[in-house]
Parts: structure tokens; sequence; C-alpha cells
């Protein structure tokens, strides 16, 4: 297990630059920035859901089941964040093919 402390503030902002990346791969530039909010939300839904299901897949029934239990308490998104970071084997490559799969669907390359 790490025992490493995460920036969550630096993770959401990483996760909302990838995103506009992807947005921009994709062709979308020079929106009002109404629009622009709208679609990094419905892409931040996205990329979350499936993010979750990619660790989720992971797990063995062992792990599945602390995560479920762990989910129930109704925790905080930084509470998650660290516990996925302590019990979750290979966490962090596990999200970076995520992000590359996610991606790639996203793109239309696969």
């Amino acid at each position: 297990m790490k025992n490493t402390k995460i920036d969550f503030k630096k993770a959401q902002e990483d996760i909302l630059d990838y995103l506009k990346l992807l947005l921009e791969k994709k062709g979308m530039v020079n929106l009002p920035p109404e629009i622009l909010s709208e679609m990094l939300l419905d892409l931040h839904s996205r990329f979350d859901n499936y993010l979750f299901a990619s660790v989720m897949q992971g797990l063995n029934e062992e792990g599945y089941k602390k995560i479920d239990e762990f989910i129930e308490s109704d925790p905080k998104t930084e509470e998650l964040m660290k516990f996925l970071q302590d019990n979750v084997p290979e966490i962090d490559q596990l999200i970076e093919n995520a992000r590359g799969e996610f991606e790639k669907i996203y793109l239309g390359e696969k």
C-alpha cells in the first residue's frame, strides 16, 4: 500500500485539463464558455463512470466487497480516492490505462 498524500485539487485540475484536451482533439474549439462548461460536465461524468467501471473490473471478489461496503458509508470524494489508493493494487497504472482507453473510445479510435 502506498502512503502518499493525495492532492485532490491538483488531481481535479489534471482531469479538467485532460478533458479539455480531448474536446480540442475532437475539434471542439472556440466554443462559447457556457457550451464548453456543459460539454466538460458531461464528459467529466462519462469519464468518472468509465474510470469507476475500470477500477471495479480490476478488483477481486474480496476487493469488490471491501469497496462496496466503503461506498455504502457515503464517503467524500477525497476519502474515496484515498481508499482506492490504499486498497486497489496498481491503481495508478489502472487509472492511466483507463484514461488511454477512454480517449480512444471518445475519439472514435476504438
